[in-house]
């Protein structure tokens, strides 16, 4: 994989943040997307495709989508504050 056009090895790949917002389509209300489908920089590409990045968009994914639909908003209104608060509850571990 290439980072900053220099070679990075696996044990050296950075951290990724995978924003909530790059799971919500711009143009299509009430669907959330994870796994390979999500939008992500030309970097991440390599590790976009991985398992564990699909298991984390996916965890994400669902709980935002739980969020909408207890709230009665579309998925892309969802309060972040609150997305956060549920995932910290499931322990999803944020990199930090």
């Amino acid at each position: 994989m290439k980072y900053n056009n220099k070679k990075v090895f696996p044990g050296e790949r950075p951290f990724w943040h995978i924003p909530y917002r790059s799971l919500i389509p711009r143009h299509i209300d009430n669907l959330i997307v994870g796994g390979r489908c999500f939008c992500f920089e030309r970097e991440l590409g390599e590790d976009a495709r991985i398992i564990g990045t699909c298991l984390v968009t996916g965890q994400g994914a669902g709980a935002g989508a739980a969020i909408a639909v207890k709230d009665g908003v579309r998925p892309r209104d969802i309060d972040p504050e609150k997305l956060h608060k549920l995932l910290i509850e499931q322990k999803v571990w944020f990199g930090e």
